[in-house]
């Protein structure tokens, strides 16, 4: 007897059972109507034909039901039949995995129109999953009914920590379902509730829901409109838990009042750590009144202020505050228009304190003055490991400020200067500083115009620097001669493992300089060419470095003058490589998008990157890997009940563990 076929994994008559009864459950007179009499064999085309954007979803809606009643979901592999629609299809095998699948633990549906009705299926499923931890709804158009559908199955779920279910049109009532929820799920840890209109009143409703609340660790209310208002009531809620880590409230239209209320919180609670508060209009006022809770507070250790209309005497304030705050490890003013006088009182603050690790100022109007007076601090600091002043003019007074700093700090892992006018000179100096320095890991220094000069002045330096990994000289009309100064150190340099030179000058000359440096090099993992003058020469010089290279993983040659011949150089390498899993060769005339070359260097790149078992051979493993004994007995009596379904495996869905 030949194998049974179908989702239902039996004879056209099982079949056409399955979907008359989900016909007669979704009460569709019209659906109902068109099967009667129809022989079983044509049911399921003739429901196909017959469906509506009002029948499809009395369809979903009707299998979910089923689920929700603890059945196994055959009705939900009758939707997936009887619609032949593929958004469907995929949900509703999504949502059998759910029911089944005890070692489905990440489930991604963001992009994907489920709207309302596939929310509730999808929720329906997710009630009665014991084994999938984190859910992405993102953008599926689902709204208020859908929320509620969530909001029920987080009531039973006690497996999912992470939901992210933002850019839907939840609007307040969908905040108030979820918040409900809060008060009686004990396993969420996070929840993303960014673009979802969800204004004052949805804000309210999460701050009661955190007063009751004991797990939720990370809330995420980015762009939802809910002002001063909105920042008040959640205060009560800051208040009341003791749990709640991260709160972002970015781009909220919260003013000085908002940050009011919310200063006055920081000042009691113990137990968030991050507070971010980016493109809102504190101004001066708010910024005082946030100082003013850190000077008590001992538990935040991120305070987030980017492009909060803060100027000198905003940051006046918070400089004051550093002072005594010995919690708050990074500290981000960057695009607010502090000047060279704010510049000047946080340097001098950095010098009386001792926590402060990580401190964003960039495009906030400070010139080389301000950049001294920062250098000063940094030089008197022993905690500071990441510093980023791009977007400011520094020049070479700031720079060579800078360059002391560097040598008498032993901490600064990360420095980012891009864009800070500095020229191949001010490269100089700091090369200078980074001789000196055993702790620099990282320095980005693009858009500066550090030209030939420069690059070889911090070539010089990387003779005998052992502590900086990735540098980062995009767009500084670096030509061949610098390319070149840089491949030299490259060939005995083995500490550097990130290089990017993108749009610069570097010709064919460069490229075969950097190419014959891949050779001997031990250390580069990363190499970023996109945007040069490079043509077939450099090409295949590149190409043949690769042969003999056993660290370089990405390469971008993008948008360079190669073709025909140097696409096929780099096809060649790849064959010979088991390295190189990320090669980028977009933009250059011999190596179009479907060329058949572009094919078969995107083939050889997937065989090198190793990817995981396909979905089939994750689907052998569930019974060995069943989180529990309910789940195993649930998928052997699934297994025994409906047979082989391997043709009928859902896609790919991103399966972790």
């Amino acid at each position: 007897m030949d194998a049974p076929k179908g989702p239902l994994a039996g004879d056209a008559a099982t079949a056409a059972d399955a979907i008359r009864e989900l016909v007669r459950r979704s009460g569709s007179p019209g659906l109902e109507a068109a099967v009667e009499g129809v022989p079983d064999e044509q049911v399921e085309q003739t429901v196909a034909w017959s469906l509506d954007g009002v029948d499809r979803e009395a369809l979903l809606r009707a299998g979910a039901e089923e689920v929700l009643r603890g059945r196994a979901p055959e009705l939900l592999r009758a939707v997936r039949t009887a619609v032949d629609e593929w958004e469907v299809a995929m949900l509703c095998s999504t949502a059998s995995e759910l029911y089944l699948d005890a070692c489905l633990e990440s489930l991604d549906m963001a992009g994907q129109c489920l709207g309302n009705a596939g929310a509730v299926v999808l929720a329906g499923a997710l009630s009665v999953s014991d084994s999938v931890t984190e859910l992405c709804v993102y953008g599926t158009m689902i709204g208020v009914e859908g929320a509620e559908a969530f909001g029920e199955a987080l009531k039973r779920n006690t497996s999912l920590t992470t939901l992210r279910i933002g850019q839907n049109p939840l609007g307040p009532e969908g905040a108030a379902a979820l918040g409900q929820a809060l008060l009686a799920n004990s396993t969420l840890t996070e929840l993303y509730l960014l673009s979802s209109s969800i204004g004052a009143g949805g804000a309210a409703a999460v701050g009661q829901a955190l007063q009751g609340n004991t797990t939720l660790i990370v809330l995420d209310l980015v762009c939802n409109a809910i002002g001063d208002k909105g920042a008040a009531a959640l205060v009560g809620g800051l208040r009341a838990n003791s749990t709640l880590a991260a709160l972002f409230l970015d781009e909220n239209g919260i003013g000085d009042e908002g940050a009011a209320a919310l200063g006055q919180a920081l000042g009691k609670n113990a137990g968030l750590t991050c507070l971010s508060l980016a493109n809102n209009s504190l101004g001066d006022a708010g910024a005082a009144w946030l100082a003013d809770g850190l000077k008590s507070n001992t538990a935040l250790e991120s305070l987030l202020l980017h492009e909060t209309g803060i100027r000198m005497a905003g940051a006046a304030s918070l400089a004051d505050a550093l002072r005594t705050n010995a919690s708050l490890l990074k500290l981000d003013v960057g695009q607010c228009c502090i000047g060279d006088e704010g510049a000047a009182a946080l340097g001098a603050a950095l010098a009386s304190n001792s926590s402060l690790t990580e401190l964003d100022w960039r495009t906030t109007l400070a010139s080389s003055s301000g950049a001294a007076a920062l250098a000063a601090g940094l030089a008197a600091h022993e905690a500071l490991t990441k510093l980023v002043l791009s977007g400011n003019e520094i020049g070479k007074e700031g720079a060579s400020a800078l360059a002391r700093a560097l040598r008498a700090n032993r901490t600064v892992t990360e420095l980012s200067l891009v864009a800070c006018g500095i020229g191949c000179s001010s490269a100089a100096a700091l090369a200078s500083g980074l001789a000196a320095s055993e702790s620099l890991s990282v320095l980005k220094l693009g858009r500066n115009l550090v030209g030939d000069e420069g690059a070889a002045a911090l070539a010089l330096v990387l003779r005998t620097n052992s502590s900086l990994t990735s540098l980062h000289l995009g767009h500084n009309r670096i030509g061949d001669e610098g390319a070149a100064a840089l491949a030299l150190v490259l060939r005995t340099n083995s500490s550097l493992t990130s290089l990017h030179l993108e749009h610069n000058r570097i010709g064919d000359a460069g490229a075969v300089a950097l190419g014959g440096a891949l050779k001997p090099n031990a250390g580069l993992t990363r190499l970023s060419l996109d945007r040069n003058r490079i043509g077939d020469d450099g090409a295949a010089a590149l190409a043949g470095g690769l042969r003999s290279n056993a660290t370089l993983s990405r390469l971008d040659m993008s948008n360079n003058r190669i073709g025909e011949a140097g696409a096929a150089a780099f096809h060649a390498s790849l064959a010979a490589s088991r390295v190189l899993t990320e090669l980028y060769l977009s933009g250059n005339p011999g190596a179009p998008s479907r060329s058949r070359v572009a094919i078969a260097v995107r083939k050889l790149m997937d065989r090198n990157a190793d990817r995981a078992a396909n979905w089939d051979a994750r689907r052998l493993l569930v019974l060995s890997r069943c989180a529990s004994e309910r789940a195993r007995a649930r998928a052997r009596s699934w297994a025994a009940a409906v047979g082989d379904e391997a043709s009928y495996a859902p896609p790919p869905l991103s399966p972790r563990g």
